[in-house]
């Protein structure tokens, strides 16, 4: 809220701009408590939990396992830029594309079982009194994050997985190739201009997801 982004996306374009007055102390991580046998969580008083993200991801994951249960052949499911895929591959696998903000075609990567997600900061943009602002937060902070990259595109063995990979190296920035890497996640960097940074495991033009 503190960015402006408080209501339908729409609306907050419609603004113009958005004054910023304060930001309120940011309640960290550690603060959200998981009781998993008492199926609860406890967050500080005044905490938001967006769950936005991932319940698109899990959604995708879901649909396409449902599918693939109830009915024969195979089945990719996109919610948004979230690609989860379940049941038969087709021949040569699924042919996943990656497209940049302007709806043009980044590359196409071949998934044998992977899902795939992609997280962008030119997509979901808005005006405000200090330039623009984008939907993923900084939780560190409480501010948008620094647009190191224009999008970031991970392969997971889920869809959820894949989104809290892609989300995560957009508020790390410049650190996000190496924490990929760390993890394991194959990934695909676009930068602001355009160059491409890739991480071990992500399919070249010949070579399918690790």
């Amino acid at each position: 809220m503190a960015t402006g982004y408080d209501g339908d996306l729409d609306a907050v374009r419609a603004r113009g701009s958005f004054h910023q007055v304060r930001v309120a102390p940011v309640p960290r991580w550690h603060t959200v408590h998981l009781n998993v046998s008492a199926r609860r969580v406890t967050v500080a008083p005044g905490t938001l939990l967006d769950l936005g993200a991932s319940a698109k991801a899990h959604a995708a994951d879901t649909i396409a396992a449902l599918l693939a249960a109830r009915l024969p052949g195979g089945f990719a499911v996109n919610l948004g830029g979230d690609v989860a895929v379940a049941g038969e591959l087709p021949a040569g696998g699924w042919a996943i594309g990656v497209e940049g903000a302007d709806a043009a075609l980044r590359e196409v990567v071949t998934s044998t079982g992977q899902a795939v997600a992609t997280s962008s900061t030119r997509l979901r943009v808005w005006p405000t009194d200090d330039g623009p602002h984008h939907h993923v937060i900084d939780p560190r902070t409480g501010r948008t994050a620094a647009a190191v990259w224009a999008q970031v595109s991970c392969a997971a063995v889920s869809c959820l997985e894949a989104n809290a990979a892609s989300t995560a190296a957009v508020v790390l920035g410049a650190d996000a190739p190496a924490w990929l890497t760390a993890q394991g996640v194959p990934a695909r960097l676009e930068g602001l201009d355009g160059g491409v940074v890739t991480t071990p495991g992500w399919p070249s033009a010949n070579r399918r997801a690790a």
